[in-house]
């Protein structure tokens, strides 16, 4: 079993974006999502719009 989660970059150095993270520590492509992984940021298109919306409504 494989279990996956969105995690926000730390922003050390490179863009604040979204990464999809699995539990497989054994894995070559942690936290790189590059082919031929499978995990992608679009299998969380909707919480990543939820979250956005969330902190845009805190600005307000």
């Amino acid at each position: 079993m494989v279990l996956i989660r969105l995690r926000r970059g730390d922003g050390f150095g490179r863009p604040r974006g979204y990464f999809v993270q699995c539990n497989q520590t054994e894995c070559q492509y942690v936290d790189e999502n590059k082919p031929p992984c499978p995990l992608h940021v679009g299998m969380f298109a909707e919480e990543i719009r939820v979250a956005k919306e969330a902190r845009g409504r805190q600005g307000e």
